[in-house]
């Protein structure tokens, strides 16, 4: 499997940079008692630091719409993954707890104020792309088919499959999973070193609470 990002959007940005990790033979179960304590935890502390009317405002979350500055896609017309999930929090909301992998990926996620998502590896389609598809529309992990408005996309032979605010069906992760893909989506102020950190810790979580055997875990494109 070949992981590109398509020189489109480097002229575009000047700035795009993910990092990802493949994880296999892993087994996903329900979330954990111990991780859903702990973001539970995680949420209280991010609930005493922000209001929902001032997320816009937080550095973090803000600066993270540079992974979309390109073409002429309005960021701030999106929630990213999250900035989605310190809303749901502060609308005193659980986070999603769907699987083991899920929790895992939206704690890691959360610490870093970072948009990150994992994918069912086995139902990606040969090499990967992130750019700009071809596609109009795709069908979301709740099998709504949803437009795809100019945003940038992971995407195989068989089309979009995610990208930083959202997760196709095809390849949500399930129970039935035994392969992983984890992608974290980097701003410019993420060093190489921190994102670096960010992917073994990211690492770490996975496999703490899914198991499985590390098979790669690499950084992807351009400053």
């Amino acid at each position: 499997m070949k992981f590109d990002i398509d020189e489109g959007i480097k002229q575009c940005t000047g700035y795009c940079r993910l990092g990802y990790i493949v994880i296999r033979n892993v087994k996903v179960q329900g979330a954990p008692p111990v991780l859903a304590q702990k973001l539970f935890q995680l949420q209280t502390a991010l609930a005493a630091l922000y209001n929902i009317d001032g997320l816009a405002k937080v550095p973090q979350l803000a600066r993270v719409r540079s992974v979309y500055n390109q073409n002429n896609f309005d960021a701030t017309r999106y929630t990213l993954d999250a900035e989605m999930l310190v809303r749901r929090i502060l609308q005193n909301k659980d986070a999603y707890y769907v699987n083991s992998a899920a929790a895992a990926i939206n704690y890691c996620s959360l610490k870093f104020l970072l948009p990150a998502g994992v994918y069912d590896l086995d139902q990606i389609n040969g090499n990967i792309t992130y750019g700009l598809p071809s596609e109009d529309s795709y069908l979301n992990s709740n099998g709504k088919t949803i437009a795809t408005d100019g945003q940038p996309f992971l995407y195989d032979n068989s089309g979009i499959f995610g990208n930083a605010n959202t997760q196709t069906r095809r390849t949500a992760v399930t129970l039935s999973t035994n392969n992983l893909l984890a992608v974290v989506y980097a701003n410019e102020k993420v060093t190489t070193e921190q994102l670096l950190n960010i992917l073994d810790f990211t690492r770490k979580k996975l496999t703490l609470y899914n198991e499985g055997i590390v098979e790669l875990q690499e950084i992807i494109g351009v400053v």
